[in-house]
């Protein structure tokens, strides 16, 4: 237990001269620790200096504030273009038929199925005839919702300049 409050004091202490660096450093170290904290500000901000290339001044690997809002920005606009998205496929309805026309499933362009009819003259045609149309008509339509689902994704990346891999590909 001893040892333990003795570690925690000691973590207390040394982030405590962080903050107050006279307390514990002569005056070379203490003007060393100030030039070294005065460009610490500067690398955060990308304030470093211009280099070959670099046309904003964030120079060396420091943060750049208007790369960073710019990021922010545009993951803002594919957030909004998303949603946009996602509220239109909500409202798709993409048919998907059997093999022998029979059973129809409806789905979303979100893949959520939200209807299905099936021919009277199936039903009498038994159990498995019915399953299998059933399952035809199901794949179908959720076949189709991927396609459609891929390519408005594409066209989304597209837009906000970002890569496209193969649309509706699975």
């Amino acid at each position: 237990m001893f040892a333990r409050c003795c570690l925690v004091l000691l973590c207390l202490v040394a982030s405590a001269s962080a903050f107050v660096p006279s307390a514990f450093l002569g005056g070379a170290q203490l003007s060393a620790a100030r030039t070294a904290q005065s460009q610490v500000p500067c690398m955060l901000f990308g304030g470093g200096g211009n280099k070959a290339g670099d046309e904003k001044g964030g120079g060396g690997g420091g943060l750049n504030m208007g790369s960073m809002m710019e990021s922010l920005k545009k993951a803002n606009e594919i957030g909004r273009k998303s949603k946009e998205m996602q509220d239109e496929l909500e409202k798709m309805r993409l048919e998907g038929k059997s093999s022998n026309g029979k059973a129809k499933v409806t789905m979303t362009g979100q893949q959520i199925p939200v209807g299905c009819e099936i021919d009277e003259s199936l039903l009498s045609e038994g159990k498995e005839a019915v399953q299998t149309a059933v399952l035809e008509a199901m794949t179908e339509a959720h076949k189709e919702s991927l396609m459609v689902m891929g390519k408005k994704m594409a066209e989304l990346y597209q837009g906000m300049g970002l890569p496209v891999g193969n649309p509706g590909q699975q």
